[in-house]
């Protein structure tokens, strides 16, 4: 996933870079047909290894292999907890108020989970953006 904006602000190695329709399709002939077009603005945190200033406009690179992992991790993960274990409860014989119940405790669990692993700064610039090309 590559997308084009303006470097907005920058904080140690990572820069905040503004997207949206004034980058992508300021020059497209269809953009009042395009979805892309309909879009808000919005703000991208992204790593900076080649000394982007502010105000600059640069190319960010996600790799779609990263972007799909981190969709799955927040969506697919809680919901794997939360039957797993429920199944795993109710493979112990437990009742089944019981079970549903710590089903939930592996739901929360999951949470507390991603939450700590969102903190791991290795794990978050994993998934973040990388600057890849200052355009102007």
């Amino acid at each position: 996933m590559e997308e084009i904006g303006r470097a907005i602000d920058k904080v140690g190695n990572i820069v905040f870079v503004r997207v949206g329709e004034e980058f992508v399709c300021a020059e497209c002939s269809l953009k009042g047909a395009c979805r892309e077009a309909r879009q808000v603005p919005r703000t991208v945190q992204a790593f900076d290894p080649i000394g982007v200033s502010r105000g600059s406009i640069v190319k960010i690179y996600l790799s779609p292999a990263r972007y799909i992992l981190a969709v799955s991790l927040l969506f697919f993960f809680p919901v794997v907890m939360l039957i797993g274990a429920y199944i795993l409860a109710r493979y112990n014989s437990l009742s089944e108020n019981a079970s549903v119940g710590i089903g939930f405790l592996g739901l929360i669990l999951s949470f507390v989970i991603l939450a700590l692993a969102n903190r791991i700064g290795a794990v978050r610039n994993y998934f973040r953006a990388k600057v890849v090309e200052i355009i102007r």
